[in-house]
Formats: C-alpha cells, sequence, structure tokens
C-alpha cells in the first residue's frame, strides 16, 4: 500500500507467494482520486520486483481491462501468454 498525506491510503497490491517458479501480481487498485498520477505503476512495481531475484523466474499480472494492462505494460511486464476462463451453468 502507499499513503497519501493528506488522505490516508492512496493504492495497493498485492502478491502472491511464488509457486512453481511464478508468482502473480492481483489486486492492484487506485483511490478514485488519486487515478491518473502514478500510484497503480508504483504499487505494482514494489510487489511484482522482489521475487524475481529469488528463484522465481516469472511474475503473472492479472489484469480485467485496458487500463491495467497499460499499467503493467509500463513497469515493465510483456504479453505471454493469455488465460482462458470457462464457467459451466449447473
Amino acid at each position: 500500500m502507499t499513503r497519501d498525506a493528506a488522505d490516508g491510503c492512496a493504492g495497493g497490491a498485492v502478491r502472491s507467494a511464488p509457486a512453481g517458479g511464478t508468482a502473480e501480481a492481483v489486486g492492484v487498485g487506485t483511490v478514485p482520486a488519486r487515478r491518473g498520477r502514478g500510484v497503480a505503476a508504483a504499487v505494482t512495481h514494489d510487489p511484482a520486483a522482489p521475487p524475481l531475484g529469488r528463484g522465481t523466474r516469472s511474475v503473472w499480472p492479472e489484469y480485467s481491462g485496458g487500463g491495467s494492462r497499460r499499467v503493467y505494460g509500463r513497469v515493465g511486464f510483456r504479453l505471454g501468454g493469455t488465460r482462458l476462463y470457462v464457467s459451466l451453468e449447473v
């Protein structure tokens, strides 16, 4: 998480524990009033960087739309594959 001096929390991100050489960056969020100011890029880079020097070969950024994909691109992620979600109504 990162703090805004005036308002408290400005944004945050979570990284999973590495498994099979890969960690996942998830839950990146920015307080609406702070969007467009680099908060998402800052909190994304910090959780993504540490595991790469400790046996983790990759970090998987889970994104939900074009805005979050652009943030991941700005901090150095590049597309390496896609995931297909399938659901079955029961």
